[in-house]
Parts: structure tokens; C-alpha cells; sequence
């Protein structure tokens, strides 16, 4: 882990998933836009806290959970457009209090490849990527 100021960079597939979990049970509500969500552990953490999905349209995200979710993606060929973020915010009062983004899908599959993510404590950085979700939200 590489730690500067208010941000954390992970590269360790166990360390991502810990920080990752350690960040949503801190959360009052988290909202995400990340391509793919299967990993059971990050799934039962968003369960436990008000949580909001922007996820790709894919056979691979159709669980039953309790997690308000909205799918993105139609077309085919040249015309293909896929909802392809990887970042999550969680909330602390009533903004926006931290983001993690990265390469790391919040799947099992990931927890197996060179992955990255970088976890910025930051409201201002944090609710940048919150009115990404918002506008994606209202397509």
C-alpha cells in the first residue's frame, strides 16, 4: 500500500477487498458505477448500508440482493456502449466523504488478476465522482 496525504493506492488483491470493506461498513449510504459486481463478501457489506449500483448490463450481474440497481449498456457491434466506471463513494453525514477507483472490478475473478485501487478521503474529489453517478443515474 502507498499512502499520500488523504489518498491510499492498493495493489494487493486482499488488501484491495479489506480496504474496500473497511470503507463501505464506515458508510451511512454508498453509491457505485462499477462494470461487473459479484464478490459475495463486497455484496453482503452493501446490503448491510443503503446502497445505490450503475452496473453493466451482463448475464454476470443478476443476483437477487437487496441493492437498488440500474443496468447500462445497449447496442451491438460498433455501436456497443457499456457502462465500464469502476468507482464507489460512500457517504459520512451528508456528503459525499470518500471514492475508490481503479481497475478493480468488486468481483472474485478480479481478486485473482493485477489490480488497482486508490481510495481518496476527500469530499470535494469524493462528490465529483457522485455527480458522475447522478448524471449516469438520469440516462
Amino acid at each position: 500500500m502507498f499512502k499520500k496525504g488523504n489518498m491510499k493506492v492498493y495493489f494487493k488483491s486482499t488488501s484491495i477487498l479489506r480496504a474496500i470493506i473497511r470503507n463501505i461498513r464506515s458508510s451511512e449510504r454508498v453509491y457505485g458505477c462499477i462494470a461487473w459486481v459479484t464478490h459475495p463478501k463486497i455484496l453482503d457489506e452493501m446490503e448491510n448500508v443503503p446502497t445505490e449500483l450503475i452496473m453493466t448490463k451482463h448475464k454476470a450481474n443478476r443476483w437477487k440482493r437487496h441493492i437498488k440497481v440500474k443496468f447500462m449498456g445497449s447496442g451491438r457491434g460498433r455501436k456497443k456502449i457499456l457502462m465500464h466506471h469502476k468507482f464507489c463513494v460512500g457517504f459520512r453525514g451528508k456528503r459525499p466523504a470518500w471514492v475508490a477507483t481503479g481497475s478493480f472490478n468488486f468481483t472474485k475473478s478480479a481478486c485473482r488478476h493485477y489490480e488497482n485501487i486508490m481510495i481518496i478521503e476527500d469530499p470535494d474529489t469524493a462528490e465529483a465522482f457522485y455527480e458522475e453517478f447522478k448524471k449516469l443515474k438520469e440516462q
